[in-house]
């Protein structure tokens, strides 16, 4: 895990194996455009689309969500841990 200021999107998200974010559409298409595997934790007060972004992203199979009363240590944990473990959303990616 790595918190920073700024990093250009194009560099940085290839190389992740799976990236925790507030669900806008710049940040989304971003990660699917790199084809990372995505959390998404959209925010009720900032934009509304984030919430609709969240869900097309999980209908495609390629994101889970944790809505900000559930985001907590253990549930972000265990929901990392499901993205990363999960056969059926890593077989997304690779079927492309």
């Amino acid at each position: 895990m790595i918190r920073a200021g700024y990093v250009p999107f194009g560099s940085l998200l290839p190389r992740l194996a799976a990236f925790v974010h507030h669900g806008s559409i710049g940040t989304t298409s971003q990660a699917l455009r790199a084809g990372v595997q995505q959390l998404i934790r959209p925010m009720p007060f900032d934009q509304f689309d984030q919430f609709d972004n969240s869900d097309r992203a999980q209908r495609l199979g390629v994101a889970l969500e944790l809505l900000p009363q559930h985001y907590r240590t253990e549930p972000a944990i265990a929901t990392i841990d499901r993205l990363m473990r999960d056969r059926s959303l890593r077989a997304r990616w690779l079927a492309d």
